[in-house]
């Protein structure tokens, strides 16, 4: 409604003199660029989806024909494309034009790359895996993220080195000999590109998507560097989930509250998760039968696999931020959550040296969790974190229910006591909350 009506109301307010001509002015420029910004939006998600169509229509006509065609065809068609696309990419540069003609012709470059790889593969029977055709490709389009400076390459680049990682993880004898190391290679090549774009103020939207699709890709390969001693994927998990905490609470992610912050949610809620599966005594069992930790000589070997490395790069990267992050705001402004995978890691340490399982540090620190998000939530208004505190030590208590004789009746006390203590707990955050916006209101009119 204001998108449409803005100038009116600018002039009503005119009239009654509640704003100066400079104000208005401001506002008819502030909500007058809005709008060129959404249309330029707009030209660019169609520019991007002409480009697919168009590439996709043009590798369809020539499927047609296509045992027809001679060697020297094939090749010159395959070829084609990028030539068209190289010259279109340099005019666009060279003439300057708008973001939608970049995105456009860097992803009709990127997808004539990928179809120039395949076809070249076709016509000399090149063999290979899909995962180092999948890398190849990949290789080769990130020149153009950083010519073009184009999202919807880097949108190609997310989705080519997450199947990467799930391809390479599905060649069994491949995986036997080696990790999908290139796959981290090709998040530290891109790195640079999201520095530049994120000193740039990046939109939200594109902060959101990158967040998620990112925590997303991680949380799906994480397994396939896994292979030597495959039970310690939980300890690759913790690390990778400690490493997307704190790459969510990062300033520029910050901002994004909520599952708006990809990497902070599946950070939080997959470390808690993790805490939760320890919790029961049963899933130490796994690393007490095979005798990983109690082993002093397969101890020492471990140190040599690749999960001991994969594990070693999370953490340190963790606990860097983290760092980082602590010594800009200070180190009361650091969550109780960020030294669990250190916690997790050191429970195992305990497990090796003792062959105890520590059940009692795993219960106790998830119960501190649940303490710190429910004030965090309270001194913040925010119901969603005081509940998300609420919910883990209600399953906390529940997840007991499992390890202690309990009556019936002495059961359903616990979760009515529950119960009253989630709607007391949301009751009076919300008389808080309705509290502090009488209080601002009233602030307000005395300052006026």
């Amino acid at each position: 409604m204001m998108n449409t009506t803005y100038k009116t109301m600018v002039s009503e307010l005119l009239r009654e003199h509640v704003i100066s001509d400079e104000i208005g002015e401001r506002i008819i420029h502030y909500y007058t660029s809005k709008k060129m910004q959404q249309a330029n939006r707009v030209l660019t998600i169609f520019a991007v989806f002409g480009s697919l169509l168009i590439g996709a229509g043009i590798i369809l006509m020539l499927a047609h024909n296509w045992d027809q065609f001679s060697k020297i065809t094939k090749i010159g068609l395959s070829f084609a494309p990028m030539f068209i696309g190289y010259l279109l990419g340099g005019y666009i540069l060279l003439k300057k034009k708008g973001i939608a003609w970049k995105e456009s012709i860097a992803i009709f470059l990127s997808l004539a790359i990928g179809s120039n790889i395949a076809i070249l593969s076709q016509v000399y029977h090149i063999e290979g895996s899909i995962a180092s055709f999948l890398m190849g490709w990949i290789l080769m389009v990130l020149p153009l993220l950083y010519v073009f400076n184009s999202h919807s390459v880097m949108l190609l680049i997310f989705g080519l080195n997450t199947y990467y990682g799930i391809a390479f993880g599905s060649y069994r004898p491949e995986r036997i000999v080696h990790a999908p190391w290139a796959y981290l290679g090709v998040w530290i090549s891109v790195l640079p590109f999201f520095i530049k774009t994120l000193r740039h103020q990046l939109q939200e939207h594109i902060r959101i998507a990158y967040g998620w699709l990112f925590s997303v890709s991680m949380l799906i390969t994480a397994w396939n560097f896994t292979y030597n001693v495959e039970v310690l994927g939980f300890v690759v998990y913790m690390s990778m989930f400690g490493l997307l905490y704190a790459i969510g609470n990062l300033d520029v992610f910050r901002k994004n509250q909520g599952f708006k912050n990809g990497s902070l949610a599946i950070g939080s809620i997959g470390t808690v998760f993790l805490l939760f599966f320890f919790s029961f005594e049963g899933s130490w069992e796994m690393f007490l039968d095979t005798h990983i930790l109690t082993d002093r000589k397969k101890w020492n070997e471990i140190v040599h696999t690749r999960e001991f490395t994969v594990i070693s790069i999370y953490s340190v990267l963790g606990i860097l931020i983290a760092g980082i992050q602590s010594v800009k705001k200070g180190i009361s402004n650091m969550s109780v959550l960020h030294p669990a995978c250190i916690l997790f890691i050191g429970a195992l340490g305990y497990t090796l040296y003792t062959g105890n399982t520590p059940i009692i540090l795993i219960n106790g620190y998830l119960l501190l969790l649940g303490g710190y998000f429910i004030k965090k939530g309270i001194d913040q208004y925010k119901l969603g974190i005081a509940n998300y505190g609420l919910l883990i030590i209600s399953s906390l208590i529940i997840c007991r229910f499992f390890d202690i004789e309990m009556t019936f009746i002495l059961r359903g006390v616990v979760f009515i006591t529950i119960g009253i203590i989630l709607f007391i707990t949301n009751y009076l955050l919300h008389i808080r909350q309705k509290k502090r916006i009488e209080r601002l209101q009233e602030d307000h009119q005395s300052s006026e």
